[in-house]
């Protein structure tokens, strides 16, 4: 069974069932050429979409490392040790001086600025702001305001 599964690039890419990727390995080991294991795929399974001679490949390539030709499942992703410290610092580093900026901590603790953005949003829930001070507005500053409303700026 041949499953078709269209990629970023608009191409259709074909994945062969284990049977068929067991008669490629096969005949690539007895012919030891990639056209003759095309042309006796085409003749064996009459099919006209035969294997790309990089997926022929591939899955030699394949055989010889890993002693299969079954796809693993993906290994579950684990948190970095890297990330697990960052964060750390990263905390640490923003209870003492809040008004540090995410440029100047990334540099400090020595990871890029989007990982230390990521982490900062994602695990510490802070947002990248700094408070803005602005003055006590006195009753002298609303003529002040009006005048200048009314000059146009």
């Amino acid at each position: 069974m041949i499953l078709n599964s269209i990629n970023k690039n608009k191409t259709i890419s074909m994945r062969f069932d284990v049977e068929k990727r067991i008669f490629f390995t096969k005949k690539l080991y007895e012919l030891k050429s990639v056209t003759l294991v095309q042309r006796a795929y085409r003749s064996e399974y009459k099919n006209k979409k035969c294997p790309t001679k990089a997926t022929i490949l591939n899955l030699s390539r394949k055989f010889d490392r890993t002693g299969s030709l079954l796809d693993l499942p993906p290994k579950p992703k684990n948190e970095r040790e890297t990330r697990i410290e960052a964060r750390i610092r990263l905390k640490i580093l923003f209870t003492e001086d809040p008004s540090l900026s995410i440029r100047k901590a990334s540099v400090d603790v020595g990871i890029s600025y989007s990982l230390c953005r990521d982490i900062l949003l994602k695990d510490l829930r802070l947002k990248p702001y700094k408070y803005q001070s602005a003055h006590q507005l006195l009753p002298l500053d609303y003529e002040k305001r009006v005048i200048l409303g009314l000059n146009g700026g």
